[in-house]
């Protein structure tokens, strides 16, 4: 009897019983399910960080443009530049006084 006894607590000392394997196995899988969710928000993070900065150069960039485009605007529509486009492209001038018909 005292044989099996030392038997009996060997077996028990060198394993685990299959709950307990169970749930250290559960614990493993669920340490590296909140390692992996964990790793992936960081990149995702990170990820978002540089498409902001993206976001904001190009911003930049657009305001320039809008800057520079309505400064063209007023150029293109400043009243020197429409009697130079007038007499170069469609060759109109100034009309002489006697051209000019007063409606009354």
């Amino acid at each position: 009897m005292a044989g099996n006894l030392k038997q009996n607590k060997k077996s028990a000392s060198g394993r685990l019983s299959p709950g307990i394997a169970r749930m250290i196995l559960l614990l493993l899988l669920l340490f590296l399910a909140e390692f992996f969710f964990h790793t992936w928000c960081g990149v995702q993070c990170i990820r978002t960080g540089y498409e902001i900065t993206a976001a904001e150069k190009r911003q930049d960039e657009l305001l320039e443009m809008q800057k520079s485009l309505q400064v063209e605007l007023a150029r293109l529509t400043a009243p020197q530049a429409l009697s130079q486009v007038a007499a170069r492209r469609f060759h109109l001038k100034t009309p002489a006084p006697e051209q000019v018909v007063v409606l009354p």
